[in-house]
């Protein structure tokens, strides 16, 4: 059988004529692609959930102005309350969280309150302030409805920073004819603890809270 020229062997004189062939692309993710494709993912989940909830809203019409408008104005206040810290871990408006969440809230407080003094002593800050900027209601049954409310961190300090769209997943409960917040998640890293990545400083700006 005649041999080709794929099947000829090259004189080893001549090896470095032909050099290996390149090696093929590693399979796999880099880090900094992983870390990308996580936070789209974390972003996609957020928009995902308030179009859900904004849906509820518009297929639940029936459910009474005036438990809506209770829902939305307690979750708007206890959300600016577990997110005010003044200098020494002080809670400004502490006594809303009492007022207005069940006793499993004031102790999720209590910890985002300790997560978010620690944030302060990191970045050197005078106080943080959150303000809402909209509450999302979702579905009201019976004597339970879930909330998704976004707000504005602002950090107080020599250089003041905002930390925008971070969101609160909130459930409600109706006890004796009133809501009150019974279950608080943190959607968002800055209000778990993480340090900002993105930030501008407000110029003469003014909340529509």
């Amino acid at each position: 059988m005649p041999t080709t020229d794929a099947d000829a062997e090259i004189p080893e004189d001549q090896l470095h004529l032909f050099p290996p062939p390149p090696a093929a692309p590693r399979r796999g993710v880099s880090p900094a692609t992983f870390v990308a494709t996580a936070v789209a993912a974390a972003v996609l989940a957020v928009i995902a959930l308030i179009s859900a909830l904004l849906f509820v809203h518009e297929r639940g019409k029936t459910d009474t102005s005036g438990d809506r408008t209770q829902i939305s104005t307690t979750a708007a206040r206890v959300a600016e309350a577990i997110t005010a810290i003044d200098e020494g871990g002080n809670h400004p408006l502490g006594g809303a969280v009492e007022q207005l969440g069940t006793a499993p809230v004031i102790d999720q407080d209590k910890a985002i309150s300790s997560t978010m003094g620690q944030a302060m002593t990191q970045f050197k800050l005078k106080s943080i302030r959150g303000t809402v900027k909209e509450v999302y209601v979702g579905d009201i049954d019976n004597a339970q409805a879930r909330v998704i409310v976004r707000l504005d961190l602002v950090f107080v300090g020599d250089n003041t920073r905002v930390i925008p769209d971070q969101y609160l997943d909130m459930t409600l409960a109706k006890l004796d004819g009133t809501w009150k917040v019974d279950n608080v998640q943190v959607l968002n890293v800055a209000l778990a603890g993480g340090a900002p990545t993105t930030t501008t400083t407000p110029a003469g700006s003014s909340s529509s809270g």
